[in-house]
């Protein structure tokens, strides 16, 4: 029963679920978890862990804030955090808002976790030859894969979802656009699920607005930070994004520090609580609903034989034009293997940087420049 391993379900939160309380009580002392397993932070490293947070996701809110504590076990008060974002002076002190962008939330009819994945690419950074890749599930809004990669291809978007599917199950259903880095993913599931009952849903990621949040909340906590930094590097000279070295040297360092700040925002979100949702998170969201499912036995699959091209797309959206596949170029630089091994040896992308990676890539570009 992994739901009571879980330490942000309460008891009384599984009342709507079919397990009984006097036997979640009895399992919960036979495995020790009688307690409260989350542990409480003090005010000291509370504010150290939001400076740290800030280096790889330096505007998120306070929910995300909250979620990631969770996710590493933490106890903390809404309003401890909100008094220690007052405190940090950055940009994240004026995140306690949205400023300005609000996102009008619609009825939204999934019938349960694994009903529908929509997969979708953002494509911020290709001037520099990044793309995000990112899975959700529409029930719950769980992400089930965000990560940065240095191409687009079909095999790489499918490497992604097969991961995904490995921990949370093969969903019955995917949406998804109708570029070619789409194609592999689309025959797994025509493979898994079979054809002639909606396996595959193609539309615009712009009809979800669950979507579109995500998008939104992605580039704002993560993404802008980069694509401002790479500008302004561009701007003083240091990177010159039609040099292959440089977007060699580029990679090497911000690549694992890109990906360290979406899996630091992934963690955040699937931990955050919705307030349309009772406060649950996506988390929380994707096990109860698992669990409904169990004791119904049915399978998400089973609820619908059949669905059209509307299913997953929320009503009144206006049309647009679909994006086009990017194709993103191979580097066309690479150092020998030996080279390489001795770069990895002295350099570490992810150590400490005053400047958020630039000091550690004008180091790699030393370091190509005299081999």
């Amino acid at each position: 029963m992994p739901l009571i391993e879980y330490p942000n379900f309460q008891l009384w939160s599984l009342a709507s679920l079919p397990i009984s309380f006097i036997q979640t009580k009895k399992r919960r002392l036979e495995l020790d978890l009688a307690d409260d397993p989350t542990t409480v932070i003090s005010d000291d490293d509370l504010s150290d862990f939001i400076t740290d947070m800030l280096t790889v996701t330096p505007d998120v809110g306070q929910s995300l804030v909250l979620g990631r504590l969770r996710s590493l076990g933490y106890k903390v008060t809404r309003e401890g955090v909100r008094a220690a974002l007052r405190l940090n002076n950055s940009p994240l002190s004026r995140a306690l808002r949205w400023p300005g962008v609000s996102t009008h939330r619609r009825p939204y009819s999934i019938p349960g976790p694994n009903s529908l994945w929509h997969i979708d690419g953002h494509h911020k950074l290709t001037r520099w030859r990044f793309v995000t890749h990112a899975g959700t599930d529409e029930y719950s809004r769980l992400i089930v894969y965000l990560n940065c990669s240095d191409n687009n291809r079909a095999s790489t978007v499918l490497d992604a979802f097969t991961k995904a599917v490995l921990k949370f199950h093969l969903p019955s259903r995917v949406c998804l656009d109708h570029g070619t880095e789409n194609v592999l993913v689309a025959q797994y599931m025509l493979e898994k699920r079979g054809s002639n009952r909606g396996s595959i849903i193609t539309g615009p990621s712009v009809h979800n607005q669950r979507v579109k949040r995500l998008r939104r909340d992605v580039f704002s906590g993560v993404i802008k930070l980069y694509k401002r930094l790479f500008y302004y590097m561009e701007d003083t000279h240091i990177l010159d994004p039609i040099n292959e070295r440089h977007l060699y040297a580029l990679h090497n360092i911000f690549l694992p520090r890109i990906n360290r700040g979406l899996q630091t925002f992934c963690d955040a979100w699937n931990h955050h609580q919705i307030q349309t949702a009772q406060h649950k998170t996506p988390h929380q969201l994707f096990t109860s609903g698992m669990l409904l499912l169990r004791h119904t036995r049915r399978a998400a699959m089973d609820f619908f034989e059949e669905v059209d091209e509307t299913y997953g797309i929320e009503e009144d959206q206006p049309g647009v034009p679909q994006e086009e596949t990017v194709t993103i170029p191979r580097i066309n630089f690479q150092l020998s293997p030996n080279d390489t091994l001795h770069l990895q040896q002295l350099i570490d992308p992810l150590q400490q940087s005053q400047n958020y990676g630039i000091d550690l890539y004008e180091q790699v570009v030393a370091f190509i420049e005299q081999h």
